[in-house]
């Protein structure tokens, strides 16, 4: 009957055991935490701890300690932005002024600017002004706000797309209203052709006549549209008096001046 080798470590597996167990008796403070760390090993832990306690077989190399992990770290929970500012009320309107509060002063008004002047223009070589050959203005009948047809011994009305024209008639200084003044206004007809000047219509005299401004300052003439010329643009003359009786005495123009006419 043989002898058991003695154990070289000096003790048993039991002995191991119970003095790594008694390593593992926390304080006070920290049993909570053993509890934890227990629990979450469980026996498949402690099969672990003891195998590495000690190992099968001789050898004189003390077995090492045993690893215990510690728990993984978990990422700190986002921070739950703050809740938005309501928005501040919009401020309440003011409460009407009691009895014997002083009324809201009105806006003065713009003062009225200064009136721009009408450019001095041609008359043309057809103006039948009594300035170079015949006079329309001596003419019965030529103080008239429907121009279209001729009058005294012509015949003929001009036919082509109907125009009124409407004139104001302002001062320069101070765009006050000039009442009772007198424009002559005469053009082309559809054709191009211009009354008592170009072949076919020397006899006529119509798109010719004479208006005057009423308490406003307003005037204006129905015609049609003119044509257009080699040179020119459609185009309308006229020619501004004083009076009417300066008009048809065919004295001299205050102002001579032209309309252009839009693309039709």
């Amino acid at each position: 009957m043989s002898t058991p080798a003695p154990n070289p470590h000096g003790h048993n597996l039991r002995e191991d055991w119970s003095r790594w167990l008694a390593t593992l008796q926390p304080s006070a403070e920290a049993q909570p935490a053993r509890r934890r760390l227990l629990g979450a090993a469980g026996l498949a832990g402690l099969g672990t701890f003891a195998g590495v306690s000690c190992g099968g077989g001789g050898g004189s190399s003390p077995a090492p300690a045993p690893v215990i992990q510690p728990p993984a770290p978990q990422p700190p929970a986002s921070p739950t932005p703050p809740a938005p500012s309501p928005a501040p009320p919009p401020p309440a309107s003011p409460p009407p002024p009691g009895p014997g509060a002083p009324a809201p002063t009105p806006a003065a008004p713009a003062p009225a600017g200064a009136c721009a002047e009408i450019p001095n223009e041609t008359a043309g070589p057809f103006p039948a002004d009594g300035t170079n050959g015949p006079n329309v203005l001596s003419t019965s009948g030529i103080l008239r706000r429907d121009i279209r047809a001729s009058v005294g011994t012509g015949s003929a009305v001009a036919q082509g797309v109907p125009l009124t024209v409407v004139l104001n008639l302002r001062s320069a200084s101070a765009c006050g209203v000039l009442a009772n003044y007198a424009v002559y206004l005469w053009h082309c007809d559809a054709l191009g052709r211009y009354s008592l000047y170009n072949a076919g219509v020397t006899t006529e005299n119509y798109l010719r006549g004479v208006q005057t401004s009423d308490a406003t300052g307003q005037l204006s003439f129905v015609t049609v549209f003119p044509g257009c010329y080699s040179g020119r643009w459609p185009h309308i003359h006229f020619e501004v008096f004083s009076s009417l009786a300066a008009a048809t005495s065919g004295r001299s123009a205050g102002k001579t001046s032209q309309l252009a006419l839009p693309q039709a």
